[in-house]
């Protein structure tokens, strides 16, 4: 899998994640990505595990991933709602 393909993966979790919330089109694709980051620490607790060790282990494995390629392109503005951007699921450059 390419960093461009889990940048998708990504994509998906936080657009079910938001639309279900209704962030998706309310809010910056910042608080949008935030919130979802702060639901699976919840679900972390769910699972009796600690959510900072797993983000920590979530971010080591995201810098091994460059060892595949570059990272994803950045085609999104941050400061808009997800709701308003041309989010493309398997856009390759």
């Amino acid at each position: 899998m390419d960093n461009e393909r889990r940048a998708d993966v990504g994509a998906m979790a936080v657009m079910a994640a938001a639309e279900s919330t209704n962030v998706a089109g309310l809010e910056p694709a910042e608080t949008a990505i935030s919130d979802v980051l702060a639901d699976i620490a919840h679900f972390c607790d769910r699972c009796g595990l600690e959510p900072y060790a797993m983000f920590a282990r979530g971010l080591r494995s995201y810098a091994g991933d460059f060892e595949d390629g570059p990272g994803a392109v950045r085609s999104l503005d941050p400061d808009l709602p997800l709701a308003d951007q041309p989010i493309v699921i398997g856009r390759r450059s």
